[in-house]
């Protein structure tokens, strides 16, 4: 499995008379596993992907200035990303 960090920026979600679906729009991120640093990537990258996609939300306190700089605020140990077995 492959999996892109992203910071989502707009949410949409389409009901009708027998279903839903919608989207998420969001600009790809990188992450410093050791630091916990995130930034978004230059040159900006968009990334589009359904709700029943989102694998996880990593709570991160943004750059109140620019937005485009953080610091994730739980730890994120590789071993959280690999595929269960069995």
């Amino acid at each position: 499995a492959t999996f892109h960090y992203a910071m989502i920026e707009t949410i949409q979600i389409v009901w009708t008379h027998n279903c839903e679906h919608g989207v998420l729009r969001s600009v790809a991120v990188d992450i410093n596993h050791e630091t916990g640093k995130v930034s978004v990537k230059e040159p900006l990258e968009d990334i589009e992907f359904g709700p029943e996609q989102l694998v996880a939300r990593i709570p991160t306190e943004w750059d109140d200035d620019t937005c485009s700089q953080g610091q994730v605020l739980v730890d994120l140990s590789p071993d959280m990303w690999k595929p269960n077995e069995g």
